[in-house]
């Protein structure tokens, strides 16, 4: 019987790691819908597509508008406790193809999801694909603003923002306002040790409601020069220029802080930083 629950045990482990192969195939489909702006038919078409994908990996899947013509994915996934783990990214683009400014970071989250179907999870999951990057802001800023309405704010046990991780050539890096104990989990080799940004980001809508624990990550450089890099909102964005193995690294990493958080039932939600 024992080793019958440990084959079990590993066919579950291994149906549910990180694949590269279907998050790329993501990453093509959202590039292949084109201009994905805020407002335009295809940001709706990104929504829908983004739902669907996510009830198909078990997360219930809602659209939460904030304003007219604007609406932020949230992916649900329940955990035995009322705590929050949020994993971000934005699906809007400022030019086309955008397949890694606003697609790799969709990608990486619908993988996840589908490779968090069998995992016990402690805290409940939310994967928020947020409209409205490129104004400013406007959807992490109105999500803050409804958590903090609603008292939701108060649950989150940890905050991964996430953008351009599809970069064939890929070297995260986070904030210098990254939380020391997500820090310590991220340790990886495709993530630049040290905090050196101060950039901003989706994330700066809740450090100024008072989440402290955040831990944004992504490649600040695409394509040759100093950053952003040459190939940043511009048509050399595109599939040549992004990579299945990229998304891996980045999916792995991500999966793993996830489910550490998630299960880790000694974090203290009030602690100091």
């Amino acid at each position: 019987m024992q080793a019958v629950l440990a084959l079990a045990a590993a066919l579950v482990a291994a149906a549910s790691t990180f694949d590269g192969g279907r998050a790329f195939r993501d990453l093509s489909d959202l590039v292949s819908i084109g201009a994905r702006a805020s407002h335009s038919e295809g940001a709706r078409r990104a929504r829908t597509l983004i739902g669907e994908r996510l009830r198909q990996a078990g997360f219930t899947a809602r659209e939460d508008a904030f304003q007219p013509g604007l609406a932020n994915v949230i992916g649900e996934r329940r955990g035995a406790s009322d705590d929050l783990v949020l994993v971000v990214t934005h699906f809007d683009s400022r030019t086309t193809p955008a397949a890694n400014e606003s697609a790799s970071g969709p990608a990486l989250l619908l993988e996840l999801a589908r490779s968090l179907s069998g995992a016990d999870l402690g805290a409940t999951v939310w994967l928020v694909f947020l409209d409205g990057h490129e104004l400013e802001h406007a959807g992490s800023r109105a999500l803050a603003a409804r958590m903090e309405r609603e008292g939701t704010l108060a649950r989150i046990r940890a905050l991964l923002v996430i953008e351009r991780v599809g970069d064939t050539d890929l070297r995260l890096e986070t904030s210098v306002l990254a939380s020391r104990r997500l820090l310590a989990l991220a340790r990886s080799p495709v993530l630049d040790p040290i905090a050196r940004a101060h950039f901003d980001g989706d994330h700066l809508a809740f450090v100024r409601k008072g989440v402290r624990e955040i831990l944004p990550l992504g490649d600040p450089r695409f394509g040759p020069g100093d950053p952003p890099g040459a190939w940043t909102h511009t048509p050399a964005d595109d599939l040549r220029h992004v990579s299945a193995a990229s998304l891996v690294r980045a999916g792995e990493l991500v999966r793993r802080i996830v489910l550490e958080v998630a299960n880790d039932s000694r974090v203290d939600l009030h602690a100091p930083p």
